[in-house]
C-alpha cells in the first residue's frame, strides 16, 4: 500500500505483512491505520482522512495492501470549542470524539475560561483526559487556575494526576502565584496525590510566591499525615540522613515566618512535634524578632508552650530514629 499526500509526496510504503499487523487490532482498520500515521506526521490522528479515489474510506482490510491511498491533514476547527469544553467537563466520551473527529482543536479555549483538559482533569474524568491528551491536547497548558496537573492535584483527582505525570506533564509547573502541584495537594490535605507526586520526583521546597511551601501549607492548616508525608519522604545522602527527610524543615516565607511557626500559632501539638522530629529550630526567629514559643504564648496554647520549652525529649527520641534508620 503507497500513501501519499495531495501533492504526490510518498508519505509511507506498507507491505502485506505491515499492514496486517497495523489492521489486525480492534477497530476499523482505517483508525489503526491513522494512528500508526500520527507519529510520523506529528498531528493528531483525528485531523487525518484516508482517500481512495476521492472517496473517503473509513475501513480497510489486511488484503489492501495493492491500493493506492490518499492523505489529507485537515486543519483544526475552533467553532465547537464550547461544545467539546462541555463534552469534557460532564464526561461525555462519545460527543468529545464526533468533535474531535471534526478536527474541532483540543487546546481551544472559549475566552479566557479553561481548555477541555483543564475541564476533565478538574472533574476528575480520567478517561476523558486520556481521550484528549491522545487527540494531542497540551498537557501543560496554562490557565488563570493553572495547567491540568495543578488543578488535578489541588482537587484531589489521583487517576488523572497519575495518568498526566506518566505521560509526561510536568511536575513542578506553577501557576501565578508560585503554587505547584504538590504544594496544592499538600494544601487541600489530600495525602494519595502528596505521595503520588513525591514519589514522581516532585520538588519538595519549591516555594510560592509569599515564601510559603508544601510543608508550611500543611503545617498551617493541621494536616498531619501530610505533613509526616512530606518530612519523611527523605533522600538518603549522608548529609541529610539527619533530618530524614527530603523537605527542609527551616524554609520560611517571606516575613520570616516556619512552618513550626504556623504549628505553634494555630496550636497543632502533633505537627510540631513531627516538625521538630524532623530538625525544625524552636529557636529561629521571624522578622519581627518572635520565635515558635512566643507565638504559642501570644494565642494562649499552654500544651504548645510546654512542648517547645522541653525539646530536649523530642531530641532524644530524634537521636534513636537515628541510630534506628542506621542499624536498618
Amino acid at each position: 500500500m503507497r500513501i501519499a499526500a495531495l501533492s504526490g509526496h510518498v508519505i509511507a510504503n506498507l507491505d502485506e505483512a505491515l499492514l496486517r499487523r497495523i489492521t489486525s487490532g480492534v477497530g476499523s482498520g482505517a483508525s489503526a491505520l491513522k494512528r500508526f500515521l500520527e507519529p510520523m506526521l506529528g498531528v493528531s490522528a483525528y485531523r487525518l482522512k484516508l482517500f481512495l479515489e476521492d472517496q473517503e474510506i473509513s475501513s480497510i482490510s489486511p488484503d489492501s495492501f495493492q491500493v493506492d491511498l490518499q492523505l489529507v491533514v485537515l486543519p483544526y476547527c475552533q467553532d465547537r470549542a464550547r461544545e467539546l469544553l462541555d463534552a469534557a467537563e460532564s464526561g461525555h466520551l462519545f460527543e468529545a470524539q464526533r468533535l474531535l473527529e471534526l478536527s474541532q482543536d483540543p487546546n481551544a479555549k472559549c475566552g479566557d475560561s479553561l481548555a477541555p483538559l483543564h475541564s476533565a482533569s478538574c472533574m476528575g474524568h480520567a478517561d476523558m483526559v486520556r481521550l484528549l491528551v491522545e487527540a494531542r491536547a497540551d498537557k501543560n497548558q496554562a490557565a488563570i487556575y493553572g495547567t491540568p496537573l495543578l488543578i488535578a492535584a489541588e482537587r484531589g483527582r489521583i487517576e488523572v494526576v497519575r495518568y498526566l505525570v506518566e505521560a509526561g506533564a510536568a511536575k513542578d509547573e506553577p501557576k501565578d502565584d508560585g503554587s505547584t502541584p504538590l504544594l496544592c495537594a499538600a494544601a487541600g490535605d489530600h495525602l494519595e496525590v502528596v505521595k503520588f507526586l513525591i514519589e514522581a520526583g516532585a520538588d519538595k521546597d519549591l516555594q510560592r510566591g509569599d515564601g510559603a511551601t508544601p510543608l508550611l501549607c500543611a503545617a498551617a492548616m493541621d494536616h498531619l499525615e501530610v505533613v509526616q508525608c512530606l518530612v519523611n519522604s527523605g533522600h538518603t545522602q549522608v548529609v541529610q540522613l539527619l533530618l530524614l527527610a527530603g523537605a527542609d524543615a527551616n524554609k520560611c516565607r517571606m516575613d520570616g515566618s516556619t512552618a513550626l511557626m504556623c504549628a505553634a500559632a494555630e496550636g497543632h501539638d502533633e505537627i510540631a512535634q513531627a516538625l521538630l522530629l524532623a530538625g525544625a529550630d524552636p529557636k529561629w526567629s521571624r522578622k519581627d524578632g518572635k520565635v515558635a514559643q512566643q507565638l504559642a504564648e501570644d494565642h494562649g496554647h499552654l500544651d504548645m508552650v510546654a512542648l517547645l520549652n522541653d525539646v530536649s525529649k523530642l531530641k532524644r527520641a530524634r537521636c534513636a530514629r537515628v541510630e534506628l534508620f542506621q542499624a536498618e
